[in-house]
């Protein structure tokens, strides 16, 4: 694994982290099992075309019984790398434009991903999107 993190081709890291992923649920180590495939989907947010690799990963998620796993990594594809960033930060007292300058990103850029997380997580508040995001997993 240690060459496929170095080399940094993504869906290479991705082909092993699943299989790893899978035999540590396979000998009893689910912690170290959520860590690698949360390490995967991951990879795969930030890929253009990953191909066939999310089926994979959510078919390898289920057959090593991580159902809740796969239904948070299912919630969590939904939202963006940057709407996640943007989450964690409006859980904190920073206002908009200060997430923005937090992130090197417009003010409109960060208001564009909020409007959006509220309507992915069905919220109408930044404390509600913020509790529905806890509720769900993703912070």
């Amino acid at each position: 694994m240690l060459l496929r993190r170095i080399w940094g081709q993504p869906l290479d890291l991705v082909d092993g982290l699943i299989p790893l992923a899978a035999a540590a649920a396979t000998v009893g180590d689910r912690l170290r099992a959520l860590e690698l495939f949360d390490e995967a989907r991951a990879v795969l947010a930030r890929c253009p075309d990953p191909g066939q690799l999310p089926v994979r990963l959510q078919q390898a998620i289920r057959a090593a019984g991580l159902r809740q796993a796969a239904q948070a990594a299912d919630e969590r594809a939904a939202v963006t790398a940057r709407e996640l960033a943007v989450l964690r930060l409006l859980s904190g007292d920073l206002s908009e434009r200060e997430i923005g300058r937090e992130l090197f990103v417009s003010f409109n850029t960060v208001h564009s991903h909020v409007k959006s997380l509220y309507r992915k997580l069905d919220a109408s508040s930044r404390a509600e999107a913020v509790a529905r995001a806890r509720e769900r997993g993703l912070l």
